[in-house]
């Protein structure tokens, strides 16, 4: 999450990490956004932790 800017991190933690998530239009309230940016903000902070996670198995697979 380290690389994560403060709207992807608000985003993915109010979206996929809450208990109760929060809709695109929510969000886009609060960060005075449209739904259309939150969900494409959403995208980009996906890619980066699904890269980021993809690196470090990779690490993993290679101090074995």
């Amino acid at each position: 999450m380290k690389r994560l800017t403060e709207k992807e991190e608000f985003v993915i933690k109010n979206r996929i990490m809450a208990d109760s998530p929060l809709t695109l239009q929510e969000i886009g309230t609060h960060l005075k956004l449209s739904r259309e940016r939150v969900r494409q903000i959403e995208s980009e902070a996906l890619k980066k932790l699904k890269r980021e996670m993809s690196g470090r198995v990779q690490l993993g697979a290679q101090a074995s």
